[in-house]
């Protein structure tokens, strides 16, 4: 099975990102790609900040400004397609860049 982090997204109070079945390996997903509805966990660095998914959806409240790295646990049944990482920057707390 095929997991990719994408999606990362700011939104009011928070950031979120998804995790979905990549079918056809293409690193983007589209409509016959659904996210992941098993638990898995999320790593965010530095700060070992940890989420969880649930129906392949993860999400923070808030980061510190900083960069980091959201890593996806792909030890369990999953293999990544793509990075299972993402790097992005908060340079506020209501808002990031998207580095990766």
């Amino acid at each position: 099975n095929d997991v990719f982090v994408t999606k990362l997204n700011p939104i009011p109070d928070g950031i979120h990102g998804i995790v979905f079945n990549d079918l056809n390996t293409d690193c983007t997903q589209n409509s016959l790609e659904n996210r992941i509805q098993a638990t898995l966990g999320v790593s965010i660095q530095p700060g070992n900040y940890v989420a969880q998914t649930i129906a392949g959806l993860w999400y923070l409240d808030s980061l510190p400004p900083g960069t980091y790295t959201a890593t996806v646990d792909t030890s369990g049944p999953w293999k990544a397609t793509c990075s299972p990482s993402v790097t992005f920057t908060i340079v506020h707390p209501d808002s990031f860049v998207f580095a990766g």
